[in-house]
């Protein structure tokens, strides 16, 4: 069968604050739950080069996973 993916691409601008930054990220894992659930995809992926976004990831409930990093939906606060 055919299943629904989701995905959402982010672009941070390193010139505005960290705080603003990650505000707005967890703004789109709000988002990205919202239809995650409605589509009933039960886990949401991400990847990023940047060490310091994936501490975020990590403190947000992330799993780091090789180069990637994984949450289930359910858990997104």
């Amino acid at each position: 069968g055919i299943r629904h993916i989701a995905e959402v691409c982010l672009i941070t601008d390193k010139d505005i604050s960290t705080r603003t930054r990650v505000n707005a990220l967890m703004e789109v894992f709000k988002a990205s739950k919202f239809v995650a659930e409605d589509f009933d995809i039960e886990r949401l992926h991400a990847i990023t080069d940047d060490p310091q976004w994936g501490s975020q990831m990590e403190e947000q409930g992330f799993v780091k996973r090789g180069d990637n990093f994984e949450i289930h939906v359910k858990d997104i606060k």
